[in-house]
């Protein structure tokens, strides 16, 4: 899907046909611009100009379409957009990438670990590690298998960029406000 450049000024669209143009570096660095233009008084058109520009971008090989699915997925849970992130959903699962499954409607997951892709059921890992607790005792206490924490750890150590739990306990330490 192409827009005609002239009926998007200074655009985020104009990404797509200088990328379909086989202009890659050309439409990462507008796609980032445009970006940045709707930052500060529109973020949530980001997350829909990403979501249509996405598929050219998995194509023609530009841009991060990953992450800006991923943190469309994120935010637009929040924003109780469910629709959109079903669809960003669909697109990264096309792709052939990992797909984040939907929050809790409950969930509570601080913004810094939401954008990490820590899930909710991690964060009740999390914070038990935070605790000091073994993984047996998180086991017991969510009633769950020491084998499914032992997922959930390697899992947010990868995610958060860590090597080893020690790093993770450290980190789970630091209250939310300054993580």
């Amino acid at each position: 899907m192409t827009w005609p450049e002239s009926r998007v000024p200074g655009a985020p669209l104009t990404d797509d046909l200088a990328g379909r143009r086989g202009q890659a570096d050309s439409a990462a660095k507008l796609a980032e611009h445009g970006r940045q233009q709707f930052r500060g008084c529109a973020p949530w058109w980001n997350h829909i100009l990403h979501r249509l520009v996405a598929p050219a971008a998995f194509h023609d090989g530009w841009g991060r379409p990953v992450a800006w699915l991923a943190e469309a997925i994120a935010e637009l849970d929040d924003d109780c957009s469910p629709l959109v992130a079903s669809a960003c959903r669909g697109m990264l699962r096309q792709a052939g990438e990992r797909v984040p499954r939907p929050r809790r409607p409950s969930s509570s997951v601080p913004c810094q670990l939401r954008k990490l892709g820590i899930t909710s059921r991690e964060l009740d890992v999390f914070q038990l590690i935070g605790q000091g607790c073994s993984n047996a005792e998180i086991a017991a206490r969510l009633s769950i298998s020491t084998k499914t924490v032992e997922s959930h750890v390697t899992s947010m150590i990868i995610k958060a960029g860590l090597t080893c739990r020690r790093e993770l306990v450290a980190f789970a330490a630091i209250p939310p406000a300054v993580a």
